[in-house]
């Protein structure tokens, strides 16, 4: 088997028949396909169960509800392809999705192939052909630099815009109980790649439903942002990369200085929580010091930190508007 296609499903009935249709539509057809229903109690099985003699390799798994990290160490642990991919059940991908990502890992013995990705915000599903034919290869150093950068974090730190070799993931496992569970290993299975590339093609379709974490109420889980950025950094000096630690100082210091803001509003008897953030973010000068944070997000990072509260409308108000 080349390809072990996962999914993690939990509730998703308005959705996981646009998934799964794009996966019928894919002009690869060498690939097996997991889904673990994640103890849904709406009408997911069904569907699931409605789809079992349209795919070559298909395999249900219903589990109780346990969430996605543990539902994701039971795909992985099913996997039987060469490559793995993982795909969100509300989200859903371009019928060339694994033709070019399977055919750029091969012809350039790639580990990990990363795509670009569109953002939807209507149910209804639609393609696009954005691509210029242009790709980017990168050693391990060299991702990790893009992963640190503004331009590149937020596409480098997800699973789903990308397709790994099966065997990146041995000895690794979803931490349980974390909101973004991906973001936790993605520097561990990058840590054990040769050889990544990015290609310009928009393949991936992420719906932002009303529901999304980034739409979501408020709620306490946001500080797992801050807590995996400082998992990303100790990572980074325990493999002796220092200089990748200090990148990330401006994001972890302006998620302080957000956190410390959101957490006051939202949450002001969270005493315990509002002084251990107002103790880190004491520190944040020492982001000014080092050399591999720009001087332009230098001077926004003074100006997040003396003007919280500014910051914190414009940022309501922007979430408004989107």
């Amino acid at each position: 088997m080349k390809v072990s296609v996962l999914i993690p499903a939990y509730n998703a009935e308005k959705y996981i028949c646009r998934c799964l249709d794009s996966l019928l539509m894919q002009t690869f057809k060498n690939f097996e396909l997991l889904i673990v229903n994640d103890g849904s109690t709406d009408n997911t099985q069904t569907l699931l169960e409605n789809y079992a003699n349209r795919f070559h390799d298909y395999h249900i798994f219903s589990i109780a509800n346990g969430g996605s990290a543990n539902a994701r160490n039971m795909l992985l642990n099913e996997a039987q392809g060469e490559y793995v991919c993982f795909i969100d059940a509300d989200d859903y991908v371009h019928p060339k999705y694994l033709e070019e990502l399977v055919g750029e890992a091969d012809r350039e013995a790639a580990d990990i192939v990363q795509c670009q990705f569109n953002i939807v915000h209507d149910q209804e599903g639609f393609f696009t052909d954005e691509t210029l034919g242009k790709k980017q290869a990168f050693d391990r150093i060299g991702f990790y630099e893009y992963f640190c950068s503004k331009k590149g974090y937020l596409k480098v730190v997800v699973l789903w815009n990308k397709i790994f070799r099966r065997k990146l993931f041995d000895g690794i496992t979803f931490p349980l109980k974390k909101a973004i569970d991906d973001e936790y290993v993605i520097c561990q299975v990058i840590y054990n790649a040769k050889k990544i590339i990015e290609i310009d093609s928009v393949l991936y379709y992420y719906f932002m439903s009303p529901n999304s974490q980034m739409r979501s109420k408020p709620s306490l889980n946001r500080i797992n942002r801050l807590e995996v950025i400082e998992e990303q950094m100790h990572f980074f000096v325990s493999i002796g990369y220092e200089h990748l630690r200090n990148m990330l100082l401006y994001r972890y210091y302006s998620s302080v200085v957000s956190l410390c803001t959101f957490v006051k509003h939202n949450y002001p008897n969270e005493i315990q929580i509002i002084s251990d953030l107002e103790h880190k973010k004491r520190s944040w000068p020492r982001a000014l010091l080092v050399k591999e944070i720009p001087l332009q997000d230098k001077l926004l990072l003074i100006a997040r930190t003396i003007f919280p509260s500014l910051f914190h409308r414009i940022h309501q108000k922007f979430e408004k508007v989107k």
